[in-house]
């Protein structure tokens, strides 16, 4: 009786604000799981201050993960929920034009399933719908501030001059 090879994983970790402690978290959790699902850790990716809701650039670990499922070191992507791997349906097209398995460690889902695919397709069209709620609440209250006549709230305040002192 011929055995199936263990999947060739890689696990993902990625959070929006830079820091260490989000990671921390992530990346335990994936090694636990796993191990437990009898697969072999080929690759750690990290994009640590990356909001997955803007692209990703060639230097990223979302890039070398894809670069590397293109040269067969992995067919397998652990992610602790599917929208810390995507925010958007191209992402998740990606994955799978990637030959990639995505697998959740909390969402209990495996794309190596039609049903589960499926299930997917809908949970990416409902993570890319927050993506955008997120910034039309943000254009708001960017837009309420300026009618107000107060600094944007962001770190990086150029280009804006204070018309009432």
């Amino acid at each position: 009786m011929n055995a199936k090879p263990p999947r060739r994983a890689s696990l993902y970790a990625r959070q929006s604000k830079a820091g260490p402690d989000g990671i921390h978290r992530q990346l335990p959790r994936r090694r636990r799981h796993v191990e437990d699902e009898g697969c072999v850790i080929i690759c750690e990716y990290v994009d640590d201050g990356l909001s997955a809701a803007k692209s990703c650039g060639p230097n990223s670990g979302w890039a070398r993960m894809l670069a590397d499922a293109d040269a067969g070191k992995i067919d397998t992507v652990v992610g602790v929920v599917l929208d810390r791997l995507h925010r958007s349906l191209q992402d998740f097209v990606v994955l799978v034009d990637h030959n990639l398995v995505a697998v959740s460690t909390n969402d209990e889902l495996d794309l190596a399933t039609a049903d589960d695919e499926f299930m997917t397709t809908r949970l990416a069209a409902l993570a890319r719908c927050e993506v955008r709620r997120k910034a039309e609440r943000q254009s708001r209250a960017r837009w309420q501030r300026a009618q107000r006549g107060r600094a944007p709230m962001t770190s990086v305040r150029w280009r804006y001059q204070a018309l009432h002192r």
